[in-house]
């Protein structure tokens, strides 16, 4: 699962699998746990699903992990016509995402006994393409149709059946499955990343908000929290409901709060990888809804949020701005939006907001002497000396004027266009920059005080700006 020659090996996801999930999320489930059926409401559509394992567990856990493994074997063995797949245990262990070792090996084993005798059922929620019209129809399936598995003993009397090293598998998969495959109804999934996660329920939450991000077409997907432990599989038989030889068992699913804190590692995960970039819960007991924010970044290559965002801000659309984040580089686009603040703080009125921020980004020197102007306000208004703000919500050095020189020589007026660029930065009021600016220009406001304004933020910055305002002749000439 690891990058060849720096090119990015993609696995593959079957998007009715995705988007049914089934596969319970728990890592452990109870024996008498051999069938299931599930009719769930998401925001992104409805989903009903019944599977049934004959004598076996159902499938749950690591299953999920092993179906995606199988899957991306027969792509990246070239989609085989007879469906069929030929892999090493080891091999599998490795797209699984686990070490190679005999326990692992076992693990192996119970899953693909399982995905062997499982059989799944859905009405009317299996896709197919036909042309560019969707059906959608009943449909029967499961994920293995034959399971061949050879041993090279070492030890004639080894017969205990087990998988270790030496165990060769022969696996022909799902013909609904595959045919599916077939017709491209699938997603790519980057290998390197996948391999990053550490939990088999972050790899599962991954996949499945890949399949509601992808519906949902929106960088915000929002469902009810019952609704999405019920997918998920957080469940479990509800004995009090007495059944026949041949009932499906009713299961219950868990209440919201233990929901919660069983998504809690995935969430971590998925937010500190940057997949997610916020998740939040709003409302209340059984009505809690979950939201989920994407990040929008490359998840192998993430980046900078703040940057790309300052050039949304600068007219740039989002995708662009995250292209030339990419193909430029950090240091190339801080740059770029500093000639960009500073030529529209000295008065400049661009007709194509976007396409001068593109220019300059492209064409970095014609701007090179923008770059010098503003330097030239910040070794003005540094002359050695700092001081300490006296903000209660940060602690900053700020360059400061000799107040005796600014007296006698006054603001030039290349100085106001640069403070008029820097107090634009901060989102003051059109109105509020201006008065400012011509109080500086006016000597009612020293230029090292008002230019002191850039280390404060939010609520110290309000106060600030309200107390140099506070000291201006009213409109009437009173004080």
């Amino acid at each position: 699962m690891r990058q060849e020659n720096n090119v990015t090996r993609f696995g593959l996801d079957e998007r009715n699998i995705a988007r049914l999930n089934p596969v319970l999320a728990l890592s452990r489930v109870h024996l008498s746990m051999t069938a299931w059926k599930k009719t769930t409401l998401l925001n992104s559509g409805a989903v009903s699903l019944t599977c049934d394992a004959g004598k076996h567990q159902v499938p749950h856990g690591v299953d999920a992990d092993v179906i995606f493994a199988l899957l991306t074997a027969y792509h990246l063995q070239g989609r085989p016509d007879d469906h069929t797949i030929h892999m090493s245990v080891g091999y599998l262990c490795d797209l699984v995402g686990l070490d190679r070792s005999a326990s692992k090996y076992q693990r192996i084993q119970e899953s693909i006994q399982r995905l062997k005798a499982v059989q799944f059922k859905t009405e009317a929620f299996w896709g197919n393409q036909n042309k560019k019209t969707w059906q959608w129809t009943n449909m029967e399936f499961g994920i293995i149709d034959y399971l061949g598995a050879t041993e090279e003993f070492e030890d004639s009397r080894d017969i205990s059946g087990k998988y270790s090293k030496r165990t060769s598998l022969t696996i022909r998969l799902n013909k609904e499955l595959v045919t599916s495959i077939q017709n491209d109804y699938t997603r790519k999934i980057d290998l390197d990343f996948y391999a990053k996660l550490n939990y088999p329920l972050s790899r599962l939450l991954y996949r499945l908000l890949e399949e509601q991000r992808q519906i949902v077409g929106k960088d915000v997907y929002q469902v009810p929290v019952i609704g999405w432990g019920e997918h998920l599989g957080f469940c479990e038989v509800d004995t009090s409901i007495p059944l026949g030889p041949k009932d499906i068992p009713v299961t219950k699913t868990f209440g919201a709060s233990r929901i919660r804190r069983a998504l809690q590692p995935a969430h971590e995960e998925l937010l500190a990888k940057h997949y997610l970039s916020d998740v939040v819960y709003c409302g209340y007991a059984s009505q809690q809804q979950l939201i989920y924010t994407f990040s929008g970044e490359s998840v192998t290559n993430p980046v900078d949020i703040d940057l790309v965002g300052k050039l949304i801000s600068r007219g740039i659309a989002k995708e662009a701005a995250k292209k030339c984040l990419v193909s430029h580089g950090s240091e190339v686009i801080k740059r770029a939006v500093t000639i960009f603040d500073t030529r529209l703080g000295g008065g400049y009125t661009p007709k194509n907001k976007s396409g001068f921020m593109m220019d300059i980004i492209n064409n970095p020197d014609k701007y090179a002497n923008v770059i010098d102007e503003s330097q030239e306000l910040h070794k003005v208004l540094n002359d050695s000396k700092n001081i300490q703000t006296n903000s209660s919500q940060e602690k900053a050095l700020v360059p400061v004027l000799d107040e005796k020189t600014e007296e006698l020589s006054g603001p030039t007026e290349e100085q106001g266009k640069m403070l008029r660029g820097m107090l634009k930065k901060l989102l003051l009021s059109e109105a509020t920059v201006t008065r400012l600016l011509d109080a500086v220009m006016a000597s009612q406001l020293p230029l090292s005080e008002v230019a002191t304004l850039t280390v404060y933020k939010d609520t110290a910055l309000s106060a600030k700006v309200e107390a140099l305002l506070a000291r201006l002749p009213s409109s009437d000439g009173d004080h």
